[in-house]
């Protein structure tokens, strides 16, 4: 007899997820290093995801690629009201995470995400930071504060993104950078 097993689906990609509450002890450059050493040493498919509202891994990658004079694009807030085409891909990990807390789960779960690739090494995959990350913070915390039952499927869905990410690269792990905080977009990133 055979019993089903609760463990993740065989399409589930590991996640590493890199945190300490306190700034300044290396988060994101271990997490780049992190991933360069399995993209380019293990010969592993990476996506590096930056969930820090400072953008630091998003920088970090970017600066030595034709696509650092892009970055405030990239990430700025309001990018989603400058899209010319609706099915536009998502540009930052905060685009998708607004229309889950604002309850579009249909729309992400059909536009695509624009990852960038390392310039020197195809393998190592970005899914950039966003700015609008720090108002997520807050809108979490006061509907947690208020028993919003909206936000119980919050960490599903945060989840359900990075996944769907990684599958669309072809990544076979994801290394996540967060923000220095007790927070509670912290907390859902490690339930996730």
């Amino acid at each position: 007899m055979s019993s089903k097993s609760s463990s993740p689906a065989a399409t589930d990609v590991p996640i590493v997820t890199v945190q300490a509450f306190k700034g300044g002890v290396g988060k994101t450059t271990t997490v780049y290093n992190i991933g360069w050493y399995l993209s380019y040493c293990a010969k592993k498919r990476v996506l590096m995801v930056d969930l820090d509202s400072q953008c630091n891994l998003t920088e970090v990658f970017l600066c030595q690629s034709a696509h650092y004079d892009n970055m405030e694009t990239i990430t700025r807030v309001d990018y989603a009201h400058h899209r010319t085409e609706p099915d536009e891909p998502f540009r930052n990990v905060g685009e998708p995470l607004r229309e889950v807390i604002e309850g579009n789960h249909e729309l992400v779960a059909r536009k695509s995400y624009a990852l960038i690739a390392h310039e020197q090494n195809p393998d190592l995959l970005l899914f950039p930071g966003s700015i609008l990350l720090t108002s997520y913070e807050e809108t979490l915390a006061a509907a947690e504060t208020m028993r919003q039952p909206f936000t119980k499927h919050i960490p599903g869905a945060l989840y359900h993104v990075i996944q769907r990410a990684a599958r669309q690269c072809g990544a076979e792990i994801v290394v996540i950078d967060t923000c220095p905080s007790m927070g509670c977009l912290n907390m859902v990133t490690i339930m996730s």
